[in-house]
C-alpha cells in the first residue's frame, strides 16, 4: 500500500492481508499516509529467501531463454509508470515472456511473476 499524490495504491498483496487481517489494512494504511511508522523489525532469514527467489527467477528466465522464446526482463525498470507502459508495449507485440510485468488498474497496481506459456 502507498499513498500517492492523495490517492491510495493498492496491491494482491494489500488484498490478502486485508483477507487475513482487518487490523493490518489499518496498520498499513497509517503507514502509507505517514500517521504511523513502519516496523523497525526484520527477519534476520528474509534476505536469504529473497537471494532464492533472485537465483531461481535468474535460472527461469535462461532455462526459457534456452528454449528459443523471447522474453522482455522488466526487473530493473525502476519507474513504475514506463515498466507498465513497456509491458502494455511486450504484450502488444506479442512476447513470449514478459518478467516481472507491471500491471496496474485505477488504484491497483503490482508486478506479475515471470510466467510463460505452457
Amino acid at each position: 500500500m502507498k499513498a500517492d499524490s492523495g490517492n491510495i495504491r493498492l496491491s494482491a498483496t494489500d488484498l490478502a492481508n486485508h483477507l487475513g487481517c482487518h487490523h493490518l489494512t489499518s496498520l498499513d494504511l497509517a503507514v502509507a499516509v505517514g500517521t504511523r511508522s513502519a516496523p523497525m523489525w526484520h527477519s534476520p532469514d528474509l534476505w536469504v529467501l529473497q537471494e532464492r527467489g533472485f537465483e531461481h527467477e535468474k535460472a527461469y528466465l535462461k532455462h526459457l531463454a534456452a528454449q528459443g522464446m523471447a522474453i522482455v526482463d522488466l526487473r530493473d525498470s525502476g519507474d513504475d509508470e514506463r515498466a507498465a507502459a513497456e509491458t502494455s508495449a511486450a504484450m502488444k507485440r506479442g512476447m513470449d515472456v514478459i518478467a516481472q510485468a507491471t500491471l496496474a488498474n485505477g488504484r491497483w497496481f503490482g508486478r506479475a511473476d515471470t510466467v510463460a506459456p505452457s
